[in-house]
Formats: C-alpha cells, structure tokens, sequence
C-alpha cells in the first residue's frame, strides 16, 4: 500500500467518524434513561407495598365492622329483653299500688282528699306504664 493509499483511508475514516453519532452523549443518555427505570421500578415497589399494606387496613377494617354489627345484635336483644322484663316489674307495682289505694278509708274522705288521691292514682298510672319496647329500640 502506498502512502496515498493510507491518507486516502484515513481521510475516509475521519470522514466516517465524523459522521457517527456522539458516543458520549449516547453514554450519557443511556445513563439518565437508567436512572429514570430505576426511579420508576422503585415508585412501582412503593405503590405495591401501599396496595398490601392498604389491602390489610381495609380487611382489619371490614373484620371489626362485622364484629360491631354482631355486637350492635347483641346488645340491641339485650335492651329489649330488659326493657320487658322492666315491663314486667312495672305491672307488679301498678298491681301493687292499685290494690293498695282500693282499700277503703276507714273514714269519709273530703273532695279534695278525694282529688289528691285520684291525682295520685293517675300518677301511680302513668309511672307504671308498660313501655313499648319494639319503639323504643327499632
């Protein structure tokens, strides 16, 4: 190969080379587009672990609803069963207290003896009035 031969070659690989892309720049590039990857693969392990750490709030959450509900049941059956049983204690003493203000007077009582003792006897009413349970707790 002659002189000319290599100067002519050379000159076409400068020429060539010239005409590639910048390698660094590709290189930096390349860089920065990992950088990125890598972020967003880390925003998608952030976003799954809140899903499960979100998921098991919400089963906790639905679990302690359920046994809310159960117990709401429970202490609504107990209120009713006591709100009649309280029914039942209050029928003894309006029994009680009518038999009690049935009994004559050994005298004549005065009209307004009379009247203290029907207000007192409408009061005795009223006190020891069944509740109506089924309204009082729907």
């Amino acid at each position: 190969m002659s002189n000319q031969d290599v100067i002519k070659r050379s000159d076409e690989l400068d020429e060539r080379m010239t005409k590639l892309p910048d390698l660094n720049q590709a290189v930096v590039d390349l860089i920065t587009s990992g950088k990125r990857l890598r972020r967003l693969i880390n925003l998608i392990y952030v976003v799954i672990i809140l899903e499960v750490a979100l998921s098991i709030v919400g089963v906790i959450i639905y679990t302690g609803s359920q046994v809310n509900r159960a117990n709401i049941a429970t202490l609504h059956a107990s209120l009713v069963s006591s709100c009649k049983a309280n029914n039942d204690f209050r029928s003894d003493n309006l029994k009680l207290w009518q038999y009690l203000l049935a009994i004559p007077p050994e005298q004549p009582q005065t009209p307004a003896q009379q009247k203290i003792t029907t207000d007192f006897n409408s009061f005795v009413s009223k006190t020891f009035a069944p509740r109506n349970c089924d309204t009082i707790y729907p």
